[in-house]
């Protein structure tokens, strides 16, 4: 699972920012998620769906839970949900994302990362039908 910034969509799929917001009003694109107050994001896997013509309109994505504890450090975690630092800590200040599960070494729980996102796509197809 991973998450990418509309300046990432746009390298990937080539669509300028007009047309993309075109798109998703026709229900041709994958919509975005709202990652925070003012920012969303899209799901990789949505997008690559699309660019490879299997997408459909209504379809969205489910992340799968770990059965073990796995722990993700920081660079990873920034690459998953394509952040940058700052963000990443002023999220968890405000209690929109979830905390480190130790400050001396920062890791989080992957499943509470899966959850968090699971929950962020879950708002936007309740107010997408």
């Amino acid at each position: 699972m991973q998450l990418i910034r509309r300046k990432e969509l746009s390298e990937l799929t080539g669509i300028s920012r007009a047309h993309l917001y075109l798109l998703i009003g026709e229900g041709k694109f994958p919509r975005q998620i709202h990652i925070g107050k003012r920012a969303s994001a899209w799901i990789v896997e949505e997008v690559q769906a699309w660019v490879d013509g299997v997408w459909h309109e209504g379809m969205t994505t489910s992340p799968n839970l770990e059965n073990s504890m796995k722990l993700v450090d920081r660079k990873t975690l920034l690459n998953m949900i394509g952040f940058n630092k700052d963000t990443l800590y002023r999220m968890i200040k405000a209690g929109d994302f979830p905390p480190c599960v130790s400050k001396d070494i920062p890791r989080w729980k992957y499943n509470d990362i899966v959850t968090w996102v699971a929950k962020k796509i879950t708002i936007r197809d309740a107010n997408c039908f």
